[in-house]
């Protein structure tokens, strides 16, 4: 049997004769609960209860009934990991010594009219569909972060959510000064970049205001912020631009107001971000293998924390294998009879993750001289050359099999390693 098939194999052999397997839909202010046994017949009458203390207390009384009711010891606990409401009753339940899985919403949706051939979608339904899912080894493992991992995972949520800010706020001010001063970008070619373009942005960004100051006061009103300033030269080069401005005339003052608050929180979210690498970075200190990961050239410590954060603990998992299918890289095919179609990744997993995986190595190509000269392998190989995204891939399960070796060994890095598992290929090739 391979990996897939080996693991398969596992889930259902859990699943003994004396398990009560316990199907929840979950919801935002109550659940439901479906009993069955290791065979998928109902044990037990379906339970609601609310997403309370009082809640949970009345479902652990309703398992403990079952399960004495029907002679079973095991409890396994199945549900759907839908958006954030999960997470309170599975660490309840976690906390109560009850194994924890999820269910792939997608299975359900395929499976729910299995039973009665009907696209009726209830609470009830869905739970009985997941308690039978489950039943059958149809589940993933709950991998709650703990300690270090789970303050990098809340740490890179923050982190992503700040970047998007950042990234709206940069479209919208780029919007505005397109329409008002499109000028501007040609004198300041990094206007988000420096402490002098973002207080022109926020006390004098269109060029009415400009013309008004004139070149001495546009350098009085870059020194409030940046000590060094800026040029006169360059100053006298935006006097200039604005003097003859192609920019729109109408509702300036609105225009300059906007772009100020704008520019005013740029800085702010700007501030938030180093705060969170500052804490990120503290963080990973406080793992025993991060200082290892953190020796690959371009691997830095936004991503080393997106990548630790998004998987857990890489050396609690047996094989790099599985954090390929927790990130949805592992590799899938459709093939039909004598056509055998196209590789591609499942992309079934943590799209945080895969993210992260993408980011470490794309500056690894052109700065880490064992990923360097393996992009460019699996690109000239004589033998099934692979194109530039499905170069990054393979780059990616590489990555992942080095930062597990590296977790698991607490061993430093050598770029050697790169090419560990492809020395004769290279050579025949």
């Amino acid at each position: 049997m391979n990996y897939t098939e080996q693991s398969a194999a596992k889930k259902i052999e859990s699943i003994s004769p004396g398990t009560l397997v316990v199907g929840i839909g979950i919801a935002k202010a109550s659940h439901c609960a479906q009993f069955v046994d290791y065979r998928g017949i109902v044990v037990a009458e379906k339970a609601f209860f609310a997403n309370s203390r009082e809640g949970f207390c009345i479902i652990l009384s309703k398992i403990e009934e079952a399960s004495k009711a029907n002679g079973l010891k095991k409890v396994l606990a199945a549900f759907e990991p839908a958006g954030h409401y999960w997470k309170t009753l599975a660490f309840w339940l976690n906390s109560e010594g009850i194994r924890c899985v999820f269910v792939n919403p997608y299975h359900t949706k395929q499976a729910k009219e299995l039973s009665d051939n009907s696209q009726t979608k209830s609470g009830p339904k869905d739970a009985l569909v997941i308690a039978r899912l489950a039943n059958g080894g149809n589940f993933l493992e709950m991998r709650a972060p703990e300690g270090v991992y789970a303050s990098l995972r809340r740490l890179d949520s923050a982190l992503e959510v700040v970047e998007k800010e950042q990234t709206a706020l940069k479209n919208r001010i780029t919007a505005l000064m397109d329409e008002y001063f499109p000028e501007f970008f040609e004198v300041s070619k990094k206007p988000y970049g420096g402490k002098a373009a973002m207080q022109i942005l926020a006390e004098c960004p269109l060029p009415r205001q400009i013309l008004c100051l004139g070149v001495d006061g546009v350098l009085e009103a870059v020194r409030k912020a940046a000590k060094a300033g800026v040029g006169a030269g360059k100053a006298a080069r935006l006097f200039e631009a604005a003097g003859a401005s192609i920019g729109s005339k109408h509702a300036q003052s609105e225009a300059a107001f906007e772009i100020s608050l704008m520019a005013g929180r740029l800085v702010l979210a700007d501030g938030s971000g180093a705060k969170i690498l500052e804490r990120m970075e503290a963080a990973l200190e406080e793992c025993l293998y991060a200082s290892f990961l953190l020796e690959i050239k371009g691997l830095g410590v936004a991503t080393a924390g997106a990548i630790i954060g998004g998987a857990g603990n890489l050396a609690g998992f047996g094989s790099p294998r599985q954090i390929e299918r927790l990130a949805g890289i592992n590799l899938r095919e459709e093939s039909s009879g004598a056509r055998k179609g196209e590789t591609r990744i499942s992309k079934r997993g943590r799209a945080g993750l895969r993210k992260a995986l993408w980011n470490a190595v794309e500056p690894m190509g052109i700065w880490d001289p064992g990923f360097k000269g393996l992009y460019q392998y699996y690109k000239t190989r004589a033998e099934n050359p692979l194109r530039h995204k499905q170069a990054m891939v393979a780059l990616m399960r590489k990555l992942l099999a080095i930062l597990h070796a590296l977790a698991v060994k607490c061993e430093s890095y050598g770029p050697g390693i790169a090419f560990k598992n492809i020395g004769n290929e290279k050579n025949a090739a």
